[in-house]
């Protein structure tokens, strides 16, 4: 068993579009780079066939899924760095409780949802001028579809290198 995650990962316009500022800031900045994701929950400690199992039914429970993008943010936190601040809609709230009930999990701390655009320690001033730079990039508000709610092996204690998709389900159903 392993530290797993459940992410919605956004349709393929948005995500080519994240994928793109992700990789620019990490090449900029020289820290790790990583897949478009919003993590619906985090820290599940399940058998990966019974996660699978579970991930399935959570998918078939969810309606399609729209997120919406308000704003930036940064925090002192590796991986919360700098990130989309999504809204916490009752839609995105309820399949954020849903996903708890399909796992019976209880997270350690407050849904915060979110789509990392950097990971890494870096200067609260340098994350300012970042924002400053993607406010004109990207048009707020915007929101995009979930393509699809993904299984990880994903933790902040395992190795970005090792991070795997274990299944990838539509939602919806």
């Amino acid at each position: 068993m392993a530290d797993l995650s459940l992410w919605l990962v956004p349709e393929e316009e948005s995500y080519d579009l994240l994928s793109c500022i992700i990789a620019r800031l990490s090449q900029q900045h020289g820290t790790p780079s990583f897949e478009p994701h919003l993590t619906l929950l985090s820290g599940i400690t399940l058998r990966h066939n019974e996660a699978t199992t579970r991930t399935t039914q959570l998918a078939a429970r969810l309606e399609k899924l729209e997120v919406v993008i308000r704003g930036l943010g940064y925090r002192d936190e590796f991986f919360r760095a700098l990130f989309l601040e999504a809204e916490r809609t009752a839609e995105l709230m309820n399949a954020h409780q849903i996903a708890c009930t399909v796992f019976n999990h209880s997270p350690n701390e407050p849904f915060l949802p979110h789509v990392s655009l950097l990971y890494g320690h870096l200067p609260a001033a340098t994350k300012e001028r970042i924002i400053a730079q993607l406010i004109s990039e990207l048009k707020l508000p915007f929101s995009f579809r979930v393509r699809s709610v993904d299984l990880m092996v994903a933790a902040s204690h395992i190795p970005l290198s090792h991070w795997r998709r274990i299944v990838s389900e539509a939602p919806g159903r």
